[in-house]
């Protein structure tokens, strides 16, 4: 009792707990306490607190347990509240109280962010709304609340409530919020002769399919290249792929390559619900090369070391090796100078990481490699 807690905003990145907090309250008077909690999945950090206002009768000493749960809301099954269409396919908050009989009411202020890998989905905040549970299988209840920004924001202080259980981001029926699908990755590699787009889902809520999109350089005309079934409904990881193939839709010769060894594409997915709402990924781009590649085997990796070949390099050259997150952070360094004993890297660094997907970078002063790797 009286300890207190920042909402985890650090520098440089956010820190939270990744599990339960347990915060205790002794006072009659109205107190606000931060929950600074989150949660790590195959590697990608959540960060995802709240803020509890409770006001007691008496000074009785009083725990509060929070927590975020990395799965849909939306598969728990629950009837959505009136008046709302959809709650999060991404996350919700579990928050318990002890049993102890000096509640007056309590408000709540949730936190949301829209960045690489995490995003809420918060499109159109003036109809998101808080809603509630009040026990097992009972319907969403909406207790509202005010939010702040499209993207990255807030939502609080909601309405009074008097029960604890779980709370989650719903939208309201006229709203245009997307909440449906969690995309943790969307990469492009391209392989010397195609390009090599993967992505990752980590819940997916009524997602028909994605339609594959790609710009020449300009990013105002898109063409579409290909689509890709959705999973429909999914609390789990699914990784997708497709491959856009160079006799058919890239034209882009050894001779233009030569002449301009960076030329670059742009990709990006829209995503559509089977009730026709979509939203769009952000873009990622690829430069293609004429020549020249980097190649790690094997692929994935089972709990050891990988090999790196870098024959493609000249001999002296100085070659930087980093590993990075899906969340674009990097993990590891090391430079080597090539000579002809080093063709082959090996590198023991992914036997110490959780699994999921990560990116090998392979850069000199010329060039630049981008290949991903999965650790299971």
């Amino acid at each position: 009792n009286g300890a207190t807690t920042s909402n985890g905003l650090g520098d440089p990145n956010p820190c939270y707990i990744n599990g339960q907090l347990i915060n205790t309250v002794a006072t009659s008077t109205s107190t606000t306490v931060n929950f600074p909690v989150g949660k790590v999945v195959s590697g990608v950090s959540n960060w995802r607190p709240f803020e509890l206002t409770v006001k007691h009768t008496d000074a009785t000493s009083v725990a509060y347990t929070g927590e975020l749960i990395q799965s849909s809301a939306a598969a728990l099954g629950y009837t959505n509240a009136a008046g709302t269409d959809k709650v999060s396919g991404i996350r919700y908050w579990d928050i318990a109280r002890s049993v102890v009989a000096n509640l007056t009411d309590a408000t709540i202020k949730l936190y949301y962010k829209s960045d690489n890998g995490t995003n809420d989905g918060v499109t159109d905040f003036g109809n998101l709304t808080t809603v509630k549970t009040t026990g097992s299988g009972s319907p969403w209840i909406d207790i509202g609340g005010t939010a702040t920004a499209n993207g990255t924001g807030s939502i609080g202080f909601s309405n009074a409530f008097t029960s604890f259980s779980k709370f989650t981001l719903a939208n309201k029926t006229d709203g245009n919020n997307a909440l449906p699908i969690e995309l943790l990755s969307f990469d492009a590699v391209f392989n010397g002769s195609a390009v090599e787009l993967t992505w990752t889902t980590a819940s997916e809520i009524n997602n028909d399919y994605f339609t594959i999109e790609r710009s020449d350089g300009t990013m105002d005309d898109w063409n579409i290249v290909g689509t890709v079934k959705g999973a429909g409904n999914s609390s789990t990881l699914r990784n997708y792929e497709f491959t856009d193939q160079p006799e058919t839709r890239l034209v882009v010769s050894e001779a233009e390559l030569t002449q301009n060894p960076e030329t670059v594409l742009y990709y990006r997915l829209k995503q559509t619900d089977f009730d026709g709402r979509f939203k769009y990924s952000s873009v990622v781009s690829v430069k293609l090369k004429s020549k020249g590649e980097i190649r790690i085997f094997p692929n994935p990796l089972y709990n050891e070391t990988a090999k790196l070949d870098l024959s493609g390099f000249k001999e002296n050259e100085k070659i930087t090796v980093a590993v990075q997150d899906v969340m674009g952070r990097e993990l590891f360094s090391k430079i080597i100078i090539m000579d002809k004993a080093t063709d082959i890297a090996v590198l023991d660094y992914f036997q110490k990481l959780h699994e999921g997907c990560y990116f090998v970078i392979v850069s000199s002063q010329k060039e630049f490699y981008k290949q991903k790797i999965i650790v299971q």
